[in-house]
């Protein structure tokens, strides 16, 4: 039976998975967000005091049923570590924005009781509407970020941002817009060398990132409304 009119998917990763079912597609769309009005603000990277951090309440998607908790634990282990060096780095303090509550931000918590700059991090645990998790994410000078959504807020304030790859939707977005230099997998956060020599370079980069951020989130602004309204 054919229940829709249509398919509509975002990335080249989702049109390859619908073609192997024997549908046919077309070119990858947006994600609905970036219809979302983005608020005009003065506030700017150079300007902001915190550096905004998003994770994965269970860090590996294929963990969403059944969590290893020995895994969990290390990874938040290592993740409280990286949070320290980017503290003690950057001398920005930390704010976890989580998208999903309150599976994201007990697991922020566990991260924050494991820092040793506990003081200098907040934990935001109450629902946030889109506008303003977009907001948070804006007015931070920095984003590392797990889940899907806060990069896409990211993009769509033009926030510069280090991605982890958690699921390979990530990588998809993460590569669609030019990023794959801001992107680290999982395995990474035991190297945390490495990770800081892409937040470095994020850094570094930052007026760069933000002006090509700002293009495309305009592109995929523009994909979106053509979906919308070229039926």
């Amino acid at each position: 039976y054919r229940l829709s009119s249509e398919i509509t998917y975002r990335d080249d990763r989702s049109r390859f998975w619908v073609e192997k079912s024997g549908i046919s597609g077309k070119e990858p769309g947006s994600d609905p967000a970036f219809m979302m009005p983005v608020d005009q603000t003065e506030q700017t990277q150079d300007q902001s005091k915190y550096i905004a951090v998003n994770i994965c309440g269970w860090f590996r998607s294929g963990e969403y049923w059944g969590k290893d908790e020995n895994v969990l634990q290390q990874e938040i282990s290592s993740f409280a570590k990286l949070v320290d060096r980017l503290i003690e780095d950057f001398d920005h303090d930390i704010v976890f924005v989580n998208t999903v509550v309150p599976a994201d931000s007990d697991v922020s918590k566990r991260i924050v009781q494991e820092m040793l700059y506990a003081n200098r991090a907040t934990v935001v645990d109450q629902i946030q509407t889109p506008r303003e998790m977009k907001n948070l994410i804006s007015s931070s000078a920095m984003l590392v970020g797990m889940r899907l959504h806060s990069i896409i807020f990211a993009v769509m304030t033009h926030t510069p941002f280090v991605a982890v790859n958690y699921d390979d939707k990530v990588k998809s977005f993460v590569e669609r817009i030019g990023m794959e230099d801001y992107l680290i997998e999982l395995e990474d956060l035991q190297d945390r060398d490495k990770i800081m020599d892409r937040c470095n370079k994020c850094w570094q980069n930052r007026h760069t990132i933000t002006n090509s951020l700002h293009e495309s989130a305009e592109d995929l602004h523009r994909i979106m409304v053509n979906e919308m309204w070229t039926k």
